[in-house]
């Protein structure tokens, strides 16, 4: 097969969370771990991105390990949730959206819904699932078990925002944080073609500090530019390049006003 018909079956093979599948190429190839998370990479990128494709499918994956004979990639793929698991997050996402009302809701009151409700409802946790010694980032850990840390709560949002609001993208990058720096990740939304920042884990330590913060204290960091998020009083947001140059901007166009709530 071709590369692009390539990547299309591993992205259909990664959105049904297969652990073992194979593509068989039309020519030979010198590097299959080149090749192959090459072609991993690409089928997680943002074309033809829906609710569980595109960002999501990337951050979902713990262990990629490909092997080859002749023109054939073999691919095991391990995923930071079970397909139970997986199931019962989703179902469980589904009905608080419903519960929410999110669809009868301006884009902006319903990302705002979404945001509030999930921070109040979960705690930050950086503890390793009881058998499975990773880090709290799937959907599950969110949605069914309520504590996670960031990459789950960027996962989290990014399923429920473009599943029932809007165009919504994961960013990747750090915070600088009491002079620290940490590995972060957060999202953008669009709205009325511009592309505002979120960051529900700053809201999530923020409740964990004080279980009766405000709404205005938990909003900080919901629908912002890149300028107020800083002024959010926690962080200081550093994106990774890919994030930084003028094509993604093309591609994005920040929104020059934060949305008030």
């Amino acid at each position: 097969m071709t590369i692009n018909d390539a990547v299309e079956q591993i992205r259909e093979k990664l959105a049904d969370r297969s652990s073992n599948f194979s593509v068989e190429l039309d020519s030979a190839f010198q590097d299959d771990q080149a090749i192959g998370n090459w072609l991993i990479s690409q089928a997680c990128g943002d074309s033809n991105r829906t609710y569980n494709t595109g960002d999501i499918l990337w951050y979902h994956l713990t262990d990629i390990n490909i092997s080859s004979n002749g023109k054939t990639l073999s691919f095991n793929i391990g995923y930071y949730d079970t397909d139970s698991e997986d199931a019962e997050a989703i179902a469980t996402a589904d009905s608080y959206a419903n519960a929410w009302g999110i669809s009868s809701m301006t884009q902006s009151e319903a990302i705002k819904t979404i945001y509030l409700n999930l921070a109040r409802m979960c705690t930050y946790d950086s503890s390793s699932r009881i058998g499975n010694n990773r880090q709290r980032n799937s959907l599950y850990d969110v949605f069914v078990e309520h504590k996670a840390v960031c990459q789950g709560y960027s996962n989290a949002m990014y399923y429920l925002i473009n599943k029932y609001v809007t165009d919504c993208r994961i960013v990747q990058g750090y915070e600088l944080y009491d002079l620290a720096l940490f590995h972060h990740a957060w999202n953008l939304a669009k709205i009325d073609g511009y592309w505002y920042q979120i960051d529900l884990t700053a809201a999530v330590h923020v409740h964990d500090e004080d279980a009766n913060a405000s709404d205005s204290d938990l909003l900080k960091w919901c629908l912002k530019t890149g300028r107020d998020l800083n002024n959010g009083g926690r962080t200081l947001y550093l994106p990774l390049p890919n994030y930084l140059r003028s094509a993604w901007y093309s591609k994005y166009p920040a929104a020059s006003t934060s949305i008030a709530f």
